[in-house]
């Protein structure tokens, strides 16, 4: 299959240039300067952008493809699925062209991303820990795999593996889903976070750690824990440990500002949210001052809607962080963390993954919102049953 998107602003090297781009099999082929005019096309199906600015599609490094704001923690599987092929679709629409779905209930996720690549529905390209691993009677252990002691955490995560997870999730600390929890709690032992890892490594893989308070982000980063997710309370030795050890924080920001201000919460829970968000602004800004490397997630799942990345981002802008370094992070740095060049660029060999804008998002981060065009792998993804954009979540 051969295509080209003519006079398009192409997003490369931080700037904006106008050029034609070459697609074949689903993939950047070339870069060229502009047709001009009544010159003779290069076959295949040809897209006129019309000057429109284009960014390579968006990716959403912490998400849950499974989970719902609409559901039930009881759910029916057949309800879960059902759900999970929306999410999906409603994420492609958004912009957001790959997800690192961050686990959930059994391997429906799996499922869902092997639906995808069979064509079978639409959605964005996805990574999945299958579920997630958990202390006993920890965080979200509901729906995770539980395990205690070096020798069934090794088990657990052998167990994610051949259920097909491409990495390795863990609950490291107390978060907010449910009242009476404790963020500042960590929940394995550092014995278990050491076999964690070990084990993860020796499949070819990383461990990703939900982790909020000084203490575990520090035993994670010290086991080797690739990316810690939300790092909400991370101190100075958890960043300096970040940097030396080459690690990856992903805030999830707008989740907890969605929690604070929720309607239909209780208070106990809502005021958790309000002082995890306090504190993660202030220890996040000191991490990216230092040189930290971090990527962008919602966290979409329980409380936050799918195909949002644009209120994280917009979140961050209010933080005083560089439009470019967040547009870097939801692109180049989140296919690294993903472990692969060929997303998050606008280059030859990298998957034709466009979100054509109809703004400049440099200069406005809400033009995000509604996308004129999304492409997946070369191929316009049809928008006919899109729903109109969510409301602005206006965060505090």
């Amino acid at each position: 299959m051969r295509a080209t998107f003519r006079n398009g602003r192409l997003y490369r090297a931080g700037r904006f240039q106008t050029a034609d781009l070459e697609v074949v099999d689903g993939r950047i082929s070339a870069i060229t300067p502009p047709r001009p005019p009544g010159a003779a096309g290069r076959g295949g199906q040809e897209v006129d952008l019309g000057g429109a600015f284009v960014m390579p599609g968006l990716i959403d490094v912490h998400g849950h493809c499974v989970l719902s704001p609409d559901a039930a923690r009881a759910e029916p599987l057949s309800a879960r699925v059902l759900k999970g092929v929306r999410n999906a679709r409603t994420q492609l629409h958004a912009g957001v062209t790959s997800v690192r779905d961050v686990g959930g209930p059994g391997r429906i996720a799996v499922e869902l991303k092997e639906a995808i690549c069979a064509g079978i529905v639409a959605g964005p390209r996805v990574a999945t820990s299958a579920s997630f691993i958990c202390a006993a009677g920890g965080h979200v252990s509901y729906w995770g795999r539980e395990a205690t002691g070096e020798a069934d955490v090794r088990r657990a995560v052998r167990e994610q593996r051949a259920a097909g997870a491409d990495f390795i999730k863990i609950m490291a600390s107390g978060g907010v889903a449910d009242e009476g929890e404790d963020p500042e709690a960590p929940q394995f032992e550092p014995e278990e976070l050491q076999a964690l890892v070990s084990e993860a490594a020796s499949d070819g893989t990383y461990v990703a750690a939900h982790a909020h308070p000084a203490a575990a982000i520090r035993l994670c980063l010290e086991a080797g824990v690739r990316t810690i997710e939300h790092a909400s309370f991370i101190d100075e030795r958890g960043i300096e440990l970040a940097v030396e050890r080459g690690a990856y924080i992903v805030p999830t920001f707008i989740v907890y500002d969605v929690i604070a201000r929720s309607e239909t919460l209780g208070r106990v829970q809502r005021d958790l949210a309000a002082r995890v968000l306090e504190k993660k602004a202030e220890a996040f800004l000191a991490a990216v001052a230092a040189g930290v490397r971090w990527g962008a997630g919602t966290d979409a799942g329980t409380y936050m809607p799918q195909g949002q990345l644009w209120q994280e981002l917009r979140f961050i802008e209010g933080l005083g962080v560089p439009t470019s370094s967040i547009l870097a992070a939801a692109t180049q740095t989140n296919a690294e963390i993903m472990q692969t060049d060929e997303i998050g660029r606008l280059e030859p060999g990298a998957w034709a993954d466009l979100l054509v804008l109809a703004a400049d998002p440099t200069a406005d981060l809400t033009t995000l919102r509604t996308p004129t065009l999304v492409v997946k792998g070369g191929v316009v993804v049809d928008r006919d049953q899109n729903p109109a954009p969510s409301p602005a979540l206006n965060p505090a």
